[in-house]
């Protein structure tokens, strides 16, 4: 990998309350068919969440013990490096149920999402951007080593995997993957770092 500047697109939390956002006037909002947020039990232990376009649920999430800050970062795609917000929305931590209409896209989920956490908290949202290291995931001198993947690529859906919106790990003993292209390994790699990891191996197949 190697280092360089480039400038990236943050989420800044400005407010967060208990009251509810007006949703503009004559305007089609995507929407969950029903949803429920209650905060977690203080005894609960763990943050799960599954369900949604992609999984094997298309038509319930459900997600238990899950602080704020991922239910925004979920709603807009974001990594924890991308999120600025109040330190206390890492300890308000919640369980989520919403069904998902049928033929939901992954861009409309996180529409639903968002229009969910502006109706029930009121969260406001702003991006900006700033300057922050990325590292760019090459190709060494002797060339790839990777095992091409048996596994049909049908399979595996297409585009970047990532992980069922789950805090990103700060230490990696081993890790197994298959069927994965480079930029998925990078996508992986980034939430590992903490840091933007962009795939610049121009590798084109999938591996093991």
């Amino acid at each position: 990998m190697i280092s360089r500047l480039a400038t990236c697109i943050f989420a800044v939390c400005a407010s967060v309350s208990s009251g509810h956002a007006q949703q503009p006037s004559g305007a089609s909002v995507p929407a969950f068919e029903v949803a429920s947020i209650k905060p977690s039990a203080l005894e609960s232990r763990g943050a799960r969440c599954t369900g949604g376009p992609g999984t094997t649920d298309l038509a319930l999430l459900t997600c238990k013990n899950y602080s704020l800050s991922f239910l925004v970062m979920m709603a807009y795609d974001l990594r924890n490096f991308q999120l600025v917000a109040p330190s206390w929305m890492e300890g308000a931590r919640f369980d989520v149920t919403a069904r998902i209409p049928a033929g939901t896209s992954r861009q409309e989920f996180g529409l639903m999402m968002q229009n969910l956490l502006a109706e029930r908290f009121g969260l406001k949202v702003h991006s900006e951007s700033r300057e922050m290291t990325v590292f760019d995931l090459v190709v060494g001198k002797g060339g790839p080593k990777l095992r091409v993947s048996d596994e049909p690529a049908a399979e595996k859906p297409e585009g970047p995997w990532k992980p069922a919106f789950g805090p990103p790990a700060r230490v990696m003993a081993a890790v197994t993957r298959k069927n994965d292209s480079a930029a998925d390994l990078a996508y992986l790699l980034s939430n590992f770092l903490g840091q933007p990891v962009t795939d610049a191996t121009g590798l084109k197949g999938r591996y093991d």
